[in-house]
């Protein structure tokens, strides 16, 4: 049997991106139920769709609410969509665009409940203009924010600071606000760092310092990626693999930063890691300075 389109049937999606900064999924929700009553809109259970630590830069078909909310308006029943705001739908214009072209092959009518403290819908043609250049501008957004998280990301690299996981060749020393110092092998969660701050204050910085033994490792690993385990012809030489170099090194007794034994998958991130490429190249370089002499 198929469904009958009915004019005031609506249904809501809520999106919060994976940093929390964007307003909770009730909040959302209590904007667009408000919207609903106010349009005189009914919401019947089953058509609330929600998408938690899910970032707007992911395609809605590949979110798992998204899809489950595009395969329900596919039944021809709901008339109307609504969003709390226009990111919600994402941060890709393309992918955004094509929901919009989809609601509109199925005469659905799109709602943003919150366009800067007023509303708006894709019912008029001006509408569905206004939202498309707001589209645009919120992917200008993500990339703006990409780009100064990333230049952030490059100058604490370049400072030698911690910016996630502690890598291989290298420890972190914690600096505490009265000057006291943690060295530790790992990151540590902040439930591991809540003593040290009761007692010596806030964390002043969180820098790299090599970690030789490690870092002897590391020169081992990228000696062996670069020996030739079989000729091919004249000329072509295949490298070690990387599952090869994690044998030798499981038979020299050696683990990962995590205690475990190495895999492929731990060799190639280590070898292919821009903090690796800053210890071999210096080596290279000390190496090529002491030839000089």
């Amino acid at each position: 049997m198929t469904p009958i389109l009915q004019p005031n049937l609506a249904a809501i999606y809520r999106r919060v991106s994976t940093d929390h900064q964007d307003g909770s999924l009730a909040l959302q929700e209590q904007r667009v139920n408000d919207y609903a009553a106010f349009k005189g809109l009914t919401v019947s259970e089953g058509l609330a769709f929600s998408d938690p630590d899910t970032s707007g830069s992911i395609a809605m078909a590949e979110r798992h609410g998204g899809r489950a909310l595009m395969n329900r308006l596919g039944l021809g029943d709901v008339k109307h969509l609504i969003v709390a705001k226009i990111d919600r739908l994402g941060r890709n214009v393309r992918d955004a665009l094509g929901v919009l072209e989809y609601c509109e092959g199925q005469g659905i009518v799109l709602h943003i409940a919150d366009f800067g403290g007023d509303a708006i819908s894709t019912q008029g043609h001006m509408g569905k203009l206004i939202i498309t250049v707001l589209l645009a501008v919120a992917e200008w957004e993500l990339g703006e924010i990409r780009d100064r998280t990333q230049k952030r990301m490059d100058h604490k690299f370049a400072a030698g600071e911690l910016t996630g996981n502690v890598p291989y060749g290298f420890d972190c020393e914690y600096t505490f606000a009265d000057g006291a110092t943690h060295p530790s092998t790992e990151a540590l969660a902040a439930a591991e760092l809540a003593p040290f701050i009761a007692e010596h204050g806030a964390i002043i910085s969180k820098r790299l310092g090599s970690n030789f033994a490690e870092q002897e490792l590391i020169q081992l690993m990228a000696d062996l990626r670069a020996t030739t385990t079989q000729p091919v012809g004249s000329y072509t030489a295949i490298a070690m693999s990387y599952t090869a170099i994690a044998a030798s090194m499981n038979d020299r007794g050696t683990r990962t930063k995590q205690g475990r034994p190495w895999a492929c998958g731990n060799v190639r991130s280590v070898l292919l890691s821009r903090h690796t490429q800053r210890v071999l190249a210096a080596r290279a370089k000390s190496e090529a300075v002491n030839l000089d002499h």
